[in-house]
């Protein structure tokens, strides 16, 4: 087989691209300094008991106390090893040609994109800024800043299993079985199943739209051959990550999320007792984005921006008011900083880190 040389170099310059904005973006990182991640910072907290425990006898140990009333260790820290996962690690470094975090998240998402764009018949050139847009749309450097590594990651790979699943429906049965099954385990592996059932979701729409157009062209059995070798890769993804899901399952059960609780609630409050079903809604959803505030996608500052860190300075026409009727400085900026976001998730005792904003020109060029 004869490689045609002219045809990688765009792809060539795409990775060597990628490489060098990651590296540029997380210049810091190269200097010595680490993020601030104050959820990898928690982790390591509740963590800490089970490290020591290994530290004195060789293995993590099966409960801590370090979490809530207590729980199995294997929720935040569990060890072992095998000679797949060792492998899939391998695969998994060298796909990001070895880049430190968090370079290596940027590379990722950006390349990821970038191939979903080509498998989609988009130009190289064109499908090099999509990578970029996805891979740097604020979210993802929020979630990097606060320490949601693996959501990062889920969304990093999610796009070569959306690759994978359109290989397969264009009749490329071979790679996209191995694109969908490879990055299935490696999305499903990083243990953040939300971003994977909102996943599923988007390949049950570009199934169901497929096979639509498979009937139209009276062509089922291809349908449904693809969509078997689909549902095959997923389900192997899905078994080389058993060691963690599986235990995970189990425990769920007997948890809030599964519907349990020991704790009740007063009569009055029956009709809102959540012992018999899963997690009340408003506790589901405290996090999310609320319906209007989609279209920060477009304009960042609709609801503000973050209510936890430097949105302010000093020189803030507010401070200043503050100041005239004696409000120390400090405590003026703490306070307009704290305020300087009011949408769904607004509350005193919360704060979150900026918008969702995916760019003006990316939304115009999407419509």
């Amino acid at each position: 087989m004869k490689i045609d040389f002219k045809k990688l170099v765009p792809h060539i310059i795409a990775i060597a691209i990628f490489a060098l904005v990651a590296m540029v973006y997380c210049k810091p990182s190269l200097n010595g300094k680490v993020l601030n991640q104050h959820d990898t910072q928690g982790w390591r907290g509740m963590a800490q008991q089970s490290f020591e425990v290994k530290e004195k006898t060789g293995s993590f140990p099966l409960w801590t106390n370090s979490m809530f009333g207590g729980m199995p260790t294997y929720q935040i820290a569990m060890g072992g090893t095998s000679n797949i996962g060792a492998g899939i690690e391998v695969v998994r470094n060298a796909f990001s040609l070895w880049l430190p975090e968090p370079m290596s998240f940027f590379f990722i998402a950006s390349l990821c994109f970038y191939i979903l764009c080509i498998v989609l018949g988009a130009n190289p050139w064109v499908s090099i800024f999509g990578g970029l847009a996805y891979a740097y749309s604020t979210y993802n450097p929020i979630i990097v800043s606060v320490g949601h590594n693996t959501k990062m990651m889920s969304l990093a790979y999610a796009p070569m299993i959306i690759a994978g699943l359109q290989l397969l429906f264009k009749r490329k049965y071979i790679v996209g079985f191995l694109i969908t099954a490879l990055f299935a385990a490696f999305t499903i592996g990083q243990s953040h199943l939300q971003v994977v059932y909102y996943l599923f979701i988007i390949a049950g729409c570009i199934t169901v739209a497929f096979f639509i157009n498979a009937y139209k062209e009276k062509n089922m059995l291809h349908g449904l051959k693809a969509s078997a070798l689909a549902l095959a890769a997923g389900l192997l993804g899905l078994a080389v990550c058993a060691g963690s899901i599986m235990p995970t399952y189990d425990y769920a059960k007997e948890t809030m999320r599964g519907g349990k609780s020991q704790l009740t609630l007063n009569a009055s409050d029956s009709s809102t007792n959540k012992t018999k079903g899963g997690l009340d809604k408003d506790y589901a959803l405290r996090w999310s984005l609320g319906k209007m505030e989609t279209f920060t996608f477009l304009v960042p500052g609709l609801y503000g921006g973050s209510n936890g860190g430097n949105e302010h300075t000093a020189d803030s026409k507010t401070v200043e008011k503050f100041g005239e009727v004696g409000v120390p400085e400090e405590n003026a900026l703490g306070a307009l900083n704290g305020y300087s976001y009011w949408g769904a998730m607004s509350s005193l005792s919360e704060t979150t880190s900026g918008p969702v904003y995916l760019g003006a020109i990316v939304c115009l060029l999407f419509l």
